[in-house]
């Protein structure tokens, strides 16, 4: 099981904001296989060895994360609990 911080969740919305394309890269890679299975059937562009999803597609997959969760087992973690922790 992958493990995620909770903070690069909350990036995820920042990101959504954006008019140009996403690159796949600046996305948790514990949230790839997540992405790419809702990206079965969409149009994207490949930079490189870079995948750019378009802005519409990135915020259908957000909501599809906030109304009907992950597709995989995927353990959160919260860092800012950890570090008030361990002070």
């Amino acid at each position: 099981m992958q493990t995620v911080a909770i903070e690069k969740l909350r990036d995820l919305h920042r990101l959504a904001s954006s008019r140009e394309d996403i690159h796949i890269s600046a996305i948790n890679e514990a949230l790839h296989a997540d992405l790419k299975n809702s990206l079965i059937g969409k149009t994207f562009r490949m930079l490189g060895n870079d995948i750019l999803i378009h802005p519409s597609d990135f915020r259908d997959w957000l909501h599809k994360l906030n109304t009907s969760g992950f597709d995989y087992a995927l353990q959160l973690k919260d860092e800012r609990k950890e570090a008030i922790a361990r002070y």
